[in-house]
């Protein structure tokens, strides 16, 4: 019932409009006024003169370049920065030490894993034992062939 009402309204609405523009009075003829009006309107506007081409002024001639940017300047040579030596390699951590047989053995932690070394034997490829003296375990650092020390404790301190 809504549906119905509403297409009712509709065509009312349409049926109004198709009505007034049926009778609406027909236009009058123009007057002169209207004329002038609409024929200025409808009137091709004069095109603009052509300029006449840029001239000298003031005796000098005008640059041929005026609107141009001058060129970027080179840029700056790259300089090399020195490039800085790696950093060196962590060191071993001493965990301790026995003689056995007269043979030095030293326990040591290198990048969370423990070994047992007895002299001439290499830890990771970078440090070799060389033995134990003077209460110092003498380690050899073999990419540049430096003796490194690290302090052990003395026979006769342990039991």
């Amino acid at each position: 019932m809504k549906g119905a009402t509403r297409a009712k309204l509709y065509a009312l609405a349409v049926i109004s409009l198709v009505t007034a523009l049926w009778l609406r009075p027909a236009p009058s003829e123009p007057n002169a006024e209207t004329v002038s009006v609409v024929a200025a309107v409808n009137r091709p506007q004069p095109v603009a003169p052509v300029l006449p081409s840029l001239v000298e002024r003031g005796g000098q001639a005008m640059p041929r370049d005026l609107f141009t940017a001058p060129a970027p300047p080179p840029p700056p040579a790259v300089v090399e920065a020195p490039s800085a030596p790696p950093p060196p390699p962590a060191e071993v951590l001493i965990l301790g030490w026995m003689l056995t047989d007269a043979v030095p053995y030293v326990f040591v932690e290198w990048e969370k894993e423990s070994y047992t070394l007895q002299p001439n034997e290499v830890v990771a490829d970078l440090y070799r034992f060389e033995g134990i003296s003077e209460g110092f375990a003498q380690f050899t650092f073999l990419l540049d062939g430096t003796t490194r020390q690290y302090p052990v404790s003395s026979v006769t301190m342990s039991e």
